[in-house]
This record gives C-alpha cells, structure tokens and sequence, in this order.
C-alpha cells in the first residue's frame, strides 16, 4: 500500500490534487453559477440573484481565517493537512443532505444564501488545507505542472457540475442537486481518507500503523509565531504588489460570474440549464487547454510574463465587449466570446496560484496561500456584488467596461513594479 503515500509518488500527488480540485469545483460551480441562472430564470431580481452569489463568494474571501487555524492546529499522527480535508469533506456531506431535505424554491432566497454561505465556507476551509498541503509537498519544480492539474481539475468540476447540475435542478429540482454533490463528496472523503501524507503516518485517529507518537492537537508554533512569520510575509513589499494583481484578477471573475447568467437569461432567453450547458462545455476546453498547456507555458515563458500576456489578451476582449464587436443576441457570438473569456481566466488563474505558492514561506504555508487566494477572492465577491449597479448603468453588458479598467491597472502593475522584483527576489 505505499503507493498511497503522497510523499512518496509525483504521480499520486498529481491525481490527488486533481480530484481533490475537482470535488471543490462542483460546488463552486452550482452555487455560482447555476443557482443564480436557475433563479434569473424563474424570475428572481437582479438584486436578489446578486445576494446569493455574493453569500456564495464572500467565505472565500474570509479563508485566510482558517489558514491561520490550519497552520496553528492539527493532528500531527495523520500528517499536518489531512485532518482538515477529512473534517471540512464530512461537514460540507452534512450540509448538503441539509439542502437536499429542505429542497429551497427559488423565492426562498434567504435558505439559499445561507446555504451557499455554510457550503462555501467548508470548501474554503477544504481549500485551505489542500493548499497548504501543496506548499508543505510539492518541489519547486513541480509547482508549474501541478498548479495546471489542479486548477484544471476544478475548470472540470466547474464544468461537471454546470452541465449535470443545470439539467438535474431544471428536471427534478435543486434538492436532487444537492444530493449528486453529497453522494460525490463520500467518495472524495473515502480517497482522502485511504491517502498518508507520509510513511509515518495514520490513516485515522485510531488506526495502529505509524511511528509518530500521539501529540497534542497543537503544533510547536505559538499563535504569536504563526502571525509574525505570516505577515512578516505577506508585508513584504513583493507580497504587497502581488495582492493588488489578485484582487483585481478577482474583480474581473466576479464581474464576468455575475453578468453572463442575466445577460443570457435577458438577451436569448436562456435558463439555468442552457446556462449550464454553455458554462460546462466551454469550461471544459479552458481546463482541458490549462492542464496541457499551463505549466509548459509558464515553465518556458515564465510565470509572471505569461499572467501579463493573458491580461493584455482580456483587455482586447474587454474593447470586443465595449464597442459592440461582440453580439448579445446571437449565440454563436456570445459562445465565442465567452469560450474565449474563460480560457483567459483558467490560464491566468493557474499562473497567478503558481506564483503565490512560490511567494509562500512553508512555515506559514497554509494562512500566507489562504491570504493571497482570500484577496483574489475578495475581489471576486466585489465583482459579483457590483452586478447590482448594471441597472444604474444601462445593464450588465456595460460592466465590461469596469472590468477594462481592471486589466489596464493590472497591467501597468506588473510592467511597472512587480516583474523586476520578482526576478530579484524569487
């Protein structure tokens, strides 16, 4: 059974990682983007659509919470990270069982934003753990590669759960919905849990194999450590210019998350399962294109020169956007645009994760890539959250142009001070 051991395989690192980001992409991608397809299509307001994708996004921008406790607690006998994934996968089974039974219509937009916020959250915890797990594991050279397999398995799960949770909420209801992911997440937790981080430790608390003696649920670590090496890091001026390139890739997330459901559902008429089954095929490509062409990419290019050339390619989309080259009203112009958009956004998101983790120092690993992906989160819930302003500013189709001045910024940002640094630094 040493194949189990992730330590000891690249290849099992890479499989794992994949579907441990596949399993998070199914709920990210039901509840923020075919809930609210689902509920402009059956006539929910604008407003009342951008609550719950805003309750949806905003535990990931408060992850950084748990990255502290992740790197402050454990239980060292099943590896530092492990428990963390097993816990948050058994919580997030619980909740979506929770929404199965109670099945919300969609005028019940307060059970749905609060289911939303609690999954959310378990899988941002979910995510903190695996992340950290990343740092603690990964070589150097692997984080290129892994980074693409990992992102593109949650594009999959993204896509997966687009596709199969659009046509199973129109058919039988979102109850059903939350079932399939419930059903999933106990073959996620049985993997996680038949997976050793390393040769010495245990597979569950009780279990007799390993040579670690049992210790305390603390790691050496004080509290007063774990925050003066944190943003010891994260203040560091690299680490600053950084922050403000993720928080406005996520802005740009956000804003196209948010406005792509009502402009379907208003220009062509679409519902949540042609929404779905838009958002799923062409998720596919970008995670098909990420995986095989990301970390060969960055490796050749190199990472920050390869983000810069995908903000430059978004600001052409952003100009196709405002001047009317792109037509709302046929789908063949909006697949286009769209297919175009999201393996911009796949690409640049593997890049900006594989330049974090790098950032990253390992003994903080979990709460520093939890602060950096928090931010980008951040943004992303401020992108979603501004959807509410099309009404103000002649509809959603008129958030490109926010989204414009997005990318300009970002892009002077890395031309102007962050390329040289990181040259010198990393």
């Amino acid at each position: 059974m040493s194949y189990w051991i992730l330590a000891n395989s690249p290849r099992l690192r890479v499989q794992s990682f994949f579907l441990l980001y596949f399993s998070q992409g199914l709920p990210i991608s039901v509840l923020r983007l075919v809930v609210p397809a689902w509920l402009a299509s059956n006539g929910a307001s604008v407003g009342d659509v951008a609550l719950v994708l805003t309750a949806s996004s905003l535990p990931w921008a408060l992850k950084f919470l748990f990255g502290f406790l992740i790197d402050r607690y454990t239980f060292l006998p099943m590896g530092r990270r492990r428990i963390w994934i097993i816990g948050a996968q058994t919580f997030v089974i619980g909740l979506l069982l929770v929404g199965a039974i109670l099945n919300p219509a969609p005028a019940d937009i307060a059970l749905l934003a609060g289911l939303g916020f609690a999954i959310q959250a378990c899988m941002s915890a979910h995510d903190v753990a695996v992340d950290g797990l990343a740092v603690d594991i990964l070589s150097a050279d692997e984080r290129p590669r892994v980074s693409s397999w990992m992102f593109g398995g949650q594009a999959l799960g993204n896509a997966a759960a687009a596709i199969g949770g659009g046509l199973i909420i129109s058919t039988w209801g979102i109850g059903f919905a939350y079932a399939a992911m419930a059903l999933w997440f106990v073959a996620a937790c049985s993997l996680t849990i038949a997976l050793r981080e390393r040769e010495a430790d245990r597979r569950l608390p009780w279990s007799t194999h390993g040579d670690q003696p049992p210790k305390s649920a603390r790691v050496e670590n004080s509290w007063r450590d774990v925050f003066s090496v944190t943003f010891k890091a994260v203040l560091a001026p690299i680490s600053l210019i950084f922050l403000s390139i993720a928080l406005l890739k996520g802005f740009h997330s956000g804003v196209f998350v948010g406005a792509t459901p009502v402009i379907t559902s208003n220009s062509l008429g679409w519902g949540a399962d042609d929404f779905g089954i838009l958002a799923g095929l062409v998720t596919v490509v970008a995670a098909i294109v990420g995986m095989f062409a990301g970390g060969r990419l960055g490796g050749r290019f190199g990472l920050v020169n390869c983000l810069l050339a995908m903000l430059m390619l978004f600001a052409v989309l952003d100009v196709m956007a405002i001047s009317g080259a792109v037509n709302w009203t046929s789908q063949s112009s909006v697949i286009a645009f769209a297919t175009a958009w999201v393996i911009c956004d796949v690409l640049s998101m593997i890049f900006v994760m594989a330049i974090a983790m790098t950032l990253c120092d390992k003994q903080v690993g979990a709460a520093q890539f939890a602060i950096f992906m928090a931010v980008t989160n951040l943004g992303n819930a401020a992108g979603a959250a501004s959807i509410g302003l099309s009404n103000w500013i002649g509809g959603p189709e008129q958030m490109f142009w926010l989204t414009a001045a997005t990318h300009t910024t970002a892009v002077a940002i890395i031309i102007g001070c962050f390329r040289s640094r990181y040259s010198a630094d990393v």
